[in-house]
């Protein structure tokens, strides 16, 4: 049946999130790797205003998740803050905080996906 979206714009939402999570995780890890290499500049990627923007077309488009599959994270370089030193952007610290935020993030992401299979698990078994 077309327009039916079993699992609903959570699911897809939340799939995208975590996607975008892992390339976080990849960037941020790569930022720190890199603290010490002259001239390197540190990546952020910016994803959360793109799942936004899906989310709310979703909603007012009365549309499933497909709308996520679009979005796409904004790579955003940073610039070195100071004249001084090797010209390196990585804030150690920053970086630091940053992964611990983004693990959390998707942590929290893969709990509320276990929650929503769990809860389809308990329908088509009918509460058994």
């Amino acid at each position: 049946m077309p327009g039916i979206d079993l699992f609903g714009r959570t699911i897809g939402l939340l799939q995208k999130s975590l996607d975008m999570r892992m390339q976080n995780h990849q960037a941020i890890a790569a930022n720190i790797a890199n603290v010490d290499t002259p001239e390197y500049r540190a990546v952020h990627l910016d994803f959360e205003s793109g799942l936004r923007r899906a989310l709310a077309s979703s909603v007012n488009s009365g549309g499933g998740s497909e709308s996520f599959a679009k979005v796409e994270a904004q790579v955003i370089r940073k610039s070195d803050p100071s004249d001084i030193g090797d010209h390196n952007s990585v804030n150690l610290d920053e970086e630091m905080i940053s992964l611990a935020e983004n693990q959390m993030l998707y942590d929290a992401a893969t709990q509320m996906i276990s929650k929503k299979l769990a809860g389809l698990r308990y329908a088509i078994s009918e509460g058994k």
